[in-house]
């Protein structure tokens, strides 16, 4: 027994991605919380765009496809109120997307680099981090997304709360095409694989030319930033 429990720990030692590197980074509560709120507020301040993008995409005959012609008929049609349809989805859904990408990239950052035996800064790293931290929060944000697209094109969905909503949209035969039945929610999760060929380039693109400009231009300025690594209120400045 006893040879068993030192084998056991001389392997956790050991291993090149340790327990501890995977698990401190997701315990800290401050990455998880700034980034999702830089990434809710950023997307909730577009909501109108995104709902006149939304509604032209649906119905571009009613909507037109400019943007002020799709304003202009989207008030028209169904009054100003419209324009902030599917704002609690939005915010709600995109605290969870921007807490677990950014929190869960700043986490898998070390991870990765470890596997690899890279430096942190590698843009590998940072490139197959963000990706596999995108796929967590895009599978968390895809059936929240899918209630919002409700709530802007469906009368029946637009006059109901958002827990309510997301109630029925998961209780209903919700694929569009009708094979499923009997309450299967599996429609929740239908556009997960073009969000995610939308997401995960944009992300990694996003994450890994912040951080690389961020190590290049720091350095030179006159004043201390006070940013360590992507982290706190350094998540504002990414999203």
């Amino acid at each position: 027994m006893i040879r068993i429990r030192s084998l056991a720990c001389s392997l956790l030692i050991t291993l090149p991605i340790t327990v501890q590197s995977i698990i401190l980074p997701i315990l800290d509560p401050r990455v998880f919380l700034s980034g999702g709120l830089a990434a809710s507020l950023s997307h909730t301040a577009a909501v109108p765009i995104d709902v006149i993008k939304t509604k032209q995409q649906i119905d571009p005959q009613s909507y037109g496809d400019g943007f002020l012609d799709g304003l202009n008929n989207v008030i028209k049609l169904d009054g100003p109120g419209a324009l902030l349809l599917g704002g609690v989805p939005t915010l709600s859904g995109y605290f969870v997307q921007g807490s677990l990408k950014y929190g869960l990239y700043g986490a898998l950052k070390p991870t990765v680099a470890s596997g690899l035996h890279l430096d942190n800064g590698n843009l590998g790293v940072l490139l197959i981090a963000a990706v596999l931290a995108e796929c967590v929060a895009s599978g968390a944000l895809c059936p929240i997304e899918a209630v919002r697209i409700k709530q802007c094109c469906d009368p029946t969905y637009g006059k109901l709360n958002f827990i309510d909503a997301m109630t029925k949209f998961l209780t209903e035969d919700n694929d569009r095409g009708g094979r499923n039945s009997g309450g299967n929610s599996s429609g929740a999760f239908d556009a997960l694989g073009p969000i995610l060929l939308k997401m995960c380039p944009y992300s990694a693109g996003q994450l890994a030319t912040y951080e690389v400009a961020k190590s290049s231009l720091v350095p030179l300025l006159p004043f201390e930033l006070g940013l360590d690594g992507l982290g706190g209120g350094d998540y504002t400045f990414a999203s």
